[in-house]
């Protein structure tokens, strides 16, 4: 049964990864709250576990998004070139930062991300964040509070390089690109701190996302994903609530 439901967290995730450009955050660690006590000694820190695994099952997931948006020419090289420092110190700030943090602070920081994320989504006027702030200081930003939420931090690339005159499709590709690099530094910069991850749990997810990824890519490019983000955001809620009662009982 937990076999089952990691195999569909990894196609759901790969799915919304190639959909809408994000890491598959919102759908793994929730699953890895859920299922990770069984396998933790007493006083392990469930959501650094949570979020390390998470942050491992998303680069085979970002990597086959990525190189189905690459061979369709979606992903803006340069865009990607200008916030690749700034996402990995932010990225490097937020794995410094996250096995010192209580674990109900990053239970915490999930559930205000994803639930900010749903709430954003209802709205009818476009989210301009960060509208003048420079490329390097937006670009630590997202890296270092996405690696804190275990996320690839779609919900603020894909706004902030529409501002910057990006296509949607366009920006949620090179969105793939920012998700990739950021858990790949992320997770060396953990490993390094000898962070905990349960590798089998990202092995299946990361595996099953990436056989995922290049349908949710094409249903991108050929499908209006309005409604779809919609339905996203309502599981966001659920997810968002589901992380703050973790918070509350740790």
């Amino acid at each position: 049964m937990e076999t089952m439901v990691l195999i569909g967290c990894g196609l759901l995730s790969g799915f919304l990864a190639g959909l809408l450009g994000i890491g598959g955050g919102f759908v793994v660690v929730p699953a890895m709250l859920a299922l990770l006590p069984a396998h933790l000694a007493a006083g392990a820190p469930l959501p650094q576990v949570a979020v390390a695994t998470s942050l491992a099952a998303m680069v085979p997931t970002t990597l086959s998004a990525l190189v189905t948006q690459w061979r369709r020419g979606a992903v803006d090289a340069e865009a990607l070139r200008r916030l690749s420092p700034g996402i990995v110190l932010g990225a490097w700030l937020g794995a410094v930062l996250l096995p010192h943090l209580r674990p109900a602070w990053v239970a915490l920081v999930f559930a205000g991300y994803a639930g900010y994320f749903a709430w954003r989504q209802f709205q009818a006027r476009p989210w301009r964040w960060g509208e003048t702030w420079p490329v390097g200081l937006a670009a630590t930003a997202i890296g270092s509070i996405s690696v804190l939420a275990g996320v690839g931090g779609a919900v603020f690339t894909v706004p902030y390089l529409e501002q910057r005159a990006l296509p949607m499709h366009r920006a949620v590709a090179t969105s793939s690109g920012v998700a990739l690099l950021l858990s790949l530094v992320a997770l060396g910069s953990l490993a390094g701190q000898a962070a905990p991850v349960w590798w089998a749990a990202a092995a299946w997810v990361g595996g099953c996302a990436a056989l995922a990824a290049p349908l949710g890519v094409r249903c991108a490019h050929g499908l209006p994903v309005r409604r779809l983000k919609q339905a996203f955001a309502l599981l966001l809620l659920v997810v968002a609530v589901t992380a703050l009662r973790k918070a509350l009982t740790l």
